[in-house]
């Protein structure tokens, strides 16, 4: 009985560890910040700290209430078994849905190609000049092969370096 009391506590301290000082759920059990790349994260990993511990804390709780309510060993430590892997799976299955429901919120050039602005600096055939779009919360540096006077709807075609051409709608 021991020894579900003791893997219950290890899990249980590893969840309110995971919790408080994490903050979420890792991957893996270690990052190296400088080749993560959040555009490929692929989601929480099955096999994760704070899976762990669920997996712990209900093995050893299940085994300890059923070798206190008399069971032997054997049984108990199937039960238990049955009891963390549903707990992990559970545990697994709710991280994965939280996962799916982040949203990216990042601008890319990609996803302004095709956006209508409005231009709030005049662009003339020679010179930039300025939009605001409803894909982005910053103005953008647009040039044009005409004129484009402010107030007027454009359509952004590409982007190079930042700058972005476009045509009026």
């Amino acid at each position: 009985m021991i020894v579900f009391i003791c893997l219950g506590i290890v899990g249980l301290t590893m969840f309110v560890f995971a919790a408080l000082l994490g903050g979420h759920d890792h991957s893996d059990m270690g990052h190296d910040f400088s080749d993560h790349d959040a555009a490929h994260d692929t989601g929480p990993s099955f096999f994760s700290a704070f899976s762990l511990a669920f997996f712990l804390t209900g093995f050893g709780g299940v085994g300890t209430l059923l070798k206190a309510s008399g069971w032997s060993t054997f049984p108990s430590s199937l039960l238990a078994l049955l009891a963390g892997c549903s707990l992990w799976a559970l545990a697994f299955g709710f991280m994965s849905m939280l996962h799916r429901q982040q949203a990216d919120s990042t601008v890319t050039s990609a996803k302004l190609i095709g956006a209508i602005g409005v231009v709030t600096i005049p662009v003339s055939k020679d010179h930039l000049g300025k939009i605001q779009c409803a894909a982005c919360t910053e103005e953008l540096i647009v040039r044009c092969d005409e004129e484009v006077g402010a107030g007027e709807r454009v359509r952004i075609l590409e982007g190079t370096g930042g700058i972005y051409f476009v045509k009026k709608v």
